[in-house]
């Protein structure tokens, strides 16, 4: 691949530096007149503006996964598939791992999976379900919100015993 300045690089692409480590470049300017890119969770390295960056992908191509891990919090995030969201976590609760669905390289809104090896809806297996057939969770007393929603209901099936073992929902 070619090499670009920085400042020429769309923010969000996905970057190799110099020293051979890959990260998110991420275009807010320091005092100092300097980017950042973020190699790994909680590590970022300040470049310059002029510095030459290999772009591996383009914003386009990483912005399902970026967010979709950004959404994810940073406790369930572990490994290098999840940081590349293949697919992400949604939720880990009394070790059941439930992670979200692809359909059509964007993240399935209501659709989720405790197999991260059965996450594209379109060839969807048994570990898939949607999140609208689960009991709804109990009220909170604040205004509901999809995310939120969906979190309060997983867990309270969860807890309710309705996952077996392995993973699977059992209604």
């Amino acid at each position: 691949m070619t090499q670009k300045k920085a400042v020429l690089v769309p923010e969000y692409a996905v970057v190799r530096l110099g020293d051979g480590r890959a990260g998110v470049l991420a275009k807010r300017t320091s005092r100092k007149g300097k980017y950042t890119v973020a190699v790994n969770d909680g590590v970022s390295v300040e470049i310059k503006t002029n510095m030459l960056l290999e772009v591996l992908a383009y914003p386009a191509e990483t912005a399902r996964w970026w967010l979709a891990w950004r959404m994810t919090p940073a406790d369930d995030r572990s490994g290098e598939d999840e940081a590349c969201g293949y697919p992400p976590v949604f939720l880990k609760h009394k070790g059941i791992t439930v992670y979200h669905v692809w359909h059509d390289n964007h993240l399935a809104t209501n659709w989720y999976t405790t197999d991260p090896d059965d996450a594209d809806l379109d060839h969807g297996g048994e570990a898939q379900f949607d999140v609208r057939d689960l009991p709804p969770a109990p009220p909170t007393g604040h205004a509901p919100r999809a995310r939120a929603d969906h979190r309060a209901r997983l867990i309270a099936a969860i807890d309710a015993g309705l996952f077996d073992d392995d993973g699977r929902y059992h209604p």
